[in-house]
C-alpha cells in the first residue's frame, strides 16, 4: 500500500519501513540521503550539525538500529587540512543519530575512544564497534566498545 494516509499511520505509530541510507560527496560537503522502497521515494536528508559546516567528514561509520540511523565516528577536515594541530587528535568520539519520523539530526552520547577508519555491527539492539585509527596513539586502535541506543551510553570492552 503507497499512500501519504499509510505514511502517515507509520510515523504515528513508529512504524519503520527498509530504508536505504546514503551519502554523496560533492567538494567536500557531503550529502545524505534516504531511500524508501515502499514509496519508491527518494528523501534529502538535512545535513549533520557539526563543530565545522564547511568542513570535510569522512571516516565514519554507520548503522541502523532502533528505527533510528547512526553516524559515529570518523575525523573533519577542512579545505585548507585538519582541523585540529598535529599532536591533538584529529578523530571524534562524535554520535548522530536521525530520526526519520521527524526527520531531524540529534547528538547522542560520545563513544570512549576517538576514532576513524573503524568496523561497526548491530547485534541483540547494540552498536559494537571495533579498531579504526587514532592519530593521537599514531596509529591503529586495539579496543571495542558498545553502544546502547536505548540508554544512549557507551561501554569499553
Amino acid at each position: 500500500m503507497r499512500s501519504s494516509e499509510y505514511s502517515h499511520i507509520k510515523a504515528i505509530n513508529g512504524w519503520s519501513g527498509d530504508w536505504f541510507f546514503a551519502f554523496t560527496n560533492k567538494q567536500y560537503v557531503v550529502e545524505w540521503n534516504a531511500y524508501d522502497p515502499e514509496a519508491n521515494n527518494w528523501h534529502h536528508l538535512p545535513s549533520i550539525p557539526t563543530a565545522e559546516p564547511h568542513g570535510h567528514h569522512h571516516g565514519f561509520s554507520c548503522v541502523c538500529v532502533c528505527n533510528k540511523f547512526f553516524v559515529m565516528g570518523g575525523f573533519h577536515e577542512t579545505f585548507q587540512g585538519p582541523l585540529f594541530p598535529e599532536n591533538k587528535s584529529c578523530e571524534t568520539t562524535d554520535v548522530w543519530m536521525f530520526d526519520p519520523f521527524k526527520k531531524q539530526w540529534s547528538r547522542r552520547a560520545s563513544m570512549k575512544m576517538p576514532r576513524s577508519w573503524f568496523s561497526c555491527v548491530v547485534m541483540s539492539g547494540k552498536v559494537y564497534v571495533a579498531g579504526g585509527f587514532n592519530c593521537s596513539k599514531r596509529g591503529g586502535v586495539t579496543n571495542a566498545e558498545v553502544y546502547d541506543p536505548v540508554e544512549d551510553r557507551s561501554v569499553s570492552k
